[in-house]
């Protein structure tokens, strides 16, 4: 039986470090801010990024692809066949508005370029594809109070526009999800658990159901001055049997290790630069480099 390996990767990224005695009249004590976890009533946030993946996939290959959120990834599904390489540059818009002290409503784009190198029994050909890749819509809420620890937070986020192998899907991804928060000075550890629904769908010629993800993931990032942080974490999924043309696969499992880095630029503009590679189970690796603006 084909065997099919998914890329399922997340961080958690942009997350506060607080001390018990922290004040959001503050710039911050690290390069997180209180809003984060208590943001004031209609507060709002923009987030830009810039990224680039490569893919080295053989014979068939559902892959599963995570598009960064604030507390995970919105899972995006994707076939690809033959033997290739897929290399993809890609960019993300997304708003964060505060509709209440506890929770955030959130809508993001995500655009992508790729260039695809197919290698099968009639030789070696070269594909490029751009263009839309999702518009997705999510919320988070904030279970704790700001200074109780664990600083515990609820998502969840749904693809409204997604493409795939140049077909529109509606509504056929979304995530949910759960993530704790120690804060020790100067150190924050975070636990983040995930499930991934996607739902059954054409493309590539063929009829394919991708199965469903569960993550887990933990970090621990270290705060080395007032503007700086770096953290380092491990992702592990497990995906459910998929479907293919009515043949069933197996459940697969991938690890992929997370590295990061944050620069707090100004009182109100965060950088965030992450970096995904699969240790097991998964051949994509991906560098991030993102914006996110607090007027």
């Amino acid at each position: 039986m084909t065997k099919f390996r998914d890329f399922f990767a997340f961080g958690v990224c942009c997350l506060a470090a607080l001390h018990a005695a922290a004040d959001d009249r503050r710039a911050s004590d690290t390069p997180f801010k209180i809003e984060d976890f208590a943001p004031k009533k209609g507060r709002y946030t923009l987030n830009t990024s810039i990224g680039y993946s490569v893919t080295d996939s053989k014979e068939v290959n559902v892959t599963v692809v995570g598009t960064p959120l604030h507390h995970g990834v919105l899972l995006l599904p994707n076939v690809t066949l033959n033997n290739r390489r897929k290399d993809t540059l890609q960019a993300g818009l997304g708003i964060r508005y505060a509709a209440t002290g506890r929770l955030n409503l959130s809508l993001g784009a995500k655009a992508d370029a790729s260039r695809t190198l197919i290698r099968d029994n009639g030789g070696t050909r070269t594909e490029h594809a751009s263009g839309l890749r999702s518009v997705s819509a999510g919320a988070d809420y904030r279970i704790t109070s700001p200074f109780q620890q664990p600083y515990v937070l609820a998502f969840g986020e749904i693809a409204l526009v997604e493409k795939s192998d140049n077909k529109t899907f509606h509504g056929r991804s979304a995530v949910l999800g759960a993530s704790g928060h120690w804060a020790f000075d100067p150190v924050i550890v975070s636990l983040t658990g995930t499930y991934g629904y996607l739902r059954k769908r054409d493309s590539g010629g063929k009829s394919y159901d991708p199965g469903d993800v569960f993550g887990l993931g933990l970090s621990a990032g270290l705060a080395v001055n007032p503007e700086i942080s770096l953290r380092a974490g491990v992702t592990q999924s497990f995906r459910t049997a998929d479907e293919i043309n009515g043949v069933k696969g197996d459940w697969t499992s991938s690890t992929s290790l997370n590295l990061g880095y944050t620069h707090r630029l100004s009182p109100a503009l965060v950088m965030n630069v992450s970096a995904q590679a699969g240790i097991a189970g998964n051949d994509t690796a991906q560098l991030l480099v993102g914006f996110t603006w607090r007027p």
